[in-house]
């Protein structure tokens, strides 16, 4: 967000108050226009999209209920045979493999390097789908994150230098991992020991045999590839997944953006929004090099009627903070609809 804020401020286009963004599937309009200013709270749930929430959540349920099942039927299987399934023997059985616990392939074949390759695909596939939620979890929170940082900036006090991927003067560098460090630590943590999980309890079984004596002639015919399995490792894997999504459903209900109308903490995820709002006034220069914040300013533009000013970046000293119930000539989202987008211009001045 850093850099695009910083490359509209630096060279702002006047020439336009509304903006085509979108795709051949859906596209959205936003314009400049007076506006009645609400200063509301809003959940972090606002900064999402119903359609990633509805995809995620069925990701996330898949994740949890799926392997919850399976894990439970396997456990009625063990008890069936006499195995001890109780949380303490479970505890001490911990990673360590079993014969109990070996599954044999699911198909078997004359070509012992199908069976192995067949295997490795199967105990693999569990982290190819944790790693594709993964993505969804970390699109929700990072989009999250940025709406934040776009909100503070129209906060009081909330004057900042911008994160860029070059530093120039003022301006402060990207993050590292893309996200503050105390979120990232959180997320890369949660998915290494996520992923370390299901390796320890979901694994390749190979075995090989050798005839007997000094010599010990291997026997390639009678090699068996199959599945391990530890009951603690999936019992791990299942909680961990589930404290995650349910930290991250209570993180998205019980934060909130404060004081700003609806819509505006999505501004900041789109190329246009922050366009519109990069209007800075004209004797404003260098502005992109300085702390900034969003603020009111007075309006040039006779059209606008009943406004108050106009809301923008700037690096103004006396950079007024948007008061509830007032008009202010400021970007928002006009219309959603389906239909041919790309980036254009809506209208000219």
């Amino acid at each position: 967000m850093g850099d695009a804020i910083a490359d509209f401020l630096y060279e702002p286009d006047y020439c336009i108050d509304g903006v085509l963004e979108g795709s051949k599937a859906s596209r959205a309009i936003y314009q400049v226009r007076v506006m009645n200013w609400l200063g509301r709270r809003q959940s972090w749930l606002s900064a999402v999209g119903a359609r990633t929430w509805s995809i995620s959540s069925i990701l996330f349920t898949i994740g949890l209920v799926l392997p919850s099942i399976l894990i439970g039927r396997y456990a009625s299987y063990l008890i069936s045979e006499g195995a001890n399934m109780f949380p303490s023997a479970i505890w001490e059985a911990g990673f360590k493999a079993n014969s109990e616990m070996i599954v044999p392939s699911f198909w078997r074949t004359t070509n012992k390097n199908v069976d192995l390759m067949g295997n490795i695909l199967v105990v693999n596939i569990p982290q190819v789908i944790v790693s594709l939620i993964y993505l969804f979890f970390n699109s929700i929170f990072t989009r999250q994150l940025v709406a934040d940082e776009w909100t503070r900036l129209v906060r009081d006090g909330g004057k900042k230098t911008l994160r860029v991927t070059s530093p120039v003067g003022l301006q402060r560098s990207s993050y590292f991992l893309s996200l503050p460090l105390k979120y990232s630590i959180f997320l890369v943590a949660g998915s290494i020991a996520l992923h370390w999980f299901i390796s320890q309890g979901m694994f390749l079984a190979q075995t090989r045999s050798f005839g007997a004596g000094p010599l010990g002639q291997w026997h390639p015919e009678f090699d068996v590839s199959a599945r391990g399995h530890t009951v603690l490792g999936i019992v791990l894997a299942i909680t961990l997944g589930a404290i995650l999504v349910l930290g991250l459903a209570v993180n998205s209900v019980a934060r909130g953006f404060r004081d700003i109308s609806k819509g505006f903490q999505l501004l900041g995820m789109s190329s246009a929004g922050i366009g519109l709002m990069c209007q800075r006034p004209a004797d404003d220069t260098d502005t992109h090099l300085f702390p900034v914040s969003i603020g009111v300013v007075p309006s040039q533009d006779a059209s606008t009627a009943g406004s108050q000013g106009r809301l923008v970046f700037s690096t103004y000293i006396g950079l007024q903070r948007p008061r509830t119930a007032c008009c202010y000539l400021q970007p928002a989202l006009v219309e959603e609809r389906k239909g041919p987008g790309g980036l254009s211009r809506a209208k000219e001045k």
